[in-house]
């Protein structure tokens, strides 16, 4: 999810992705993760876009939030599927380098459409890298 300078997301358009019962849980930290109802999950990132990111007082509600999808792997089984995507995210503004993760997505087809059931995900690191099935194809 990507959103412009000023602009804040559509989080009812965020909404209507998931189950309403979906369960996320995300790395919060280096050394924790949280779980979420799909109402926790908007609040905290309303939060985040709120909360000053540096000294300098950088807001990803007023410089803006970028998140580029990489690389995506998906398997699917009839009315489940599962998918990986390896994502760089930054505010603009923000002195720190993107943040480079893996989503781990769970989803279920319910009456003809895609629903987000579960979500996690973890930060690539030199200790925990990117997992095979994300790597660039090898030449």
């Amino acid at each position: 999810m990507s959103a412009d300078p000023g602009k804040i997301p559509d989080w009812d358009r965020v909404r209507n992705l998931f189950l309403k019962e979906a369960v996320i849980v995300l790395r919060t930290s280096r050394a924790e993760t949280t779980v979420f109802s799909l109402e926790g999950f908007i609040k905290d990132f309303v939060d985040f876009f709120d909360r000053p990111l540096t000294a300098k007082q950088v807001k990803a509600s007023v410089s803006g939030f970028t998140e580029r999808v990489v690389r995506v792997h998906v398997w699917q089984h009839w009315d489940i599927a599962h998918v990986l995507v390896l994502y760089e995210a930054s505010v603009p503004g923000a002195p720190m380098p993107p943040t480079v993760g893996v989503d781990s997505w769970s989803l279920v087809r319910r009456n003809g459409r895609w629903w987000v059931a579960a979500c996690t995900n973890d930060l690539v690191t030199r200790e925990h890298p990117i997992p095979p099935e994300l790597s660039e194809p090898k030449r």
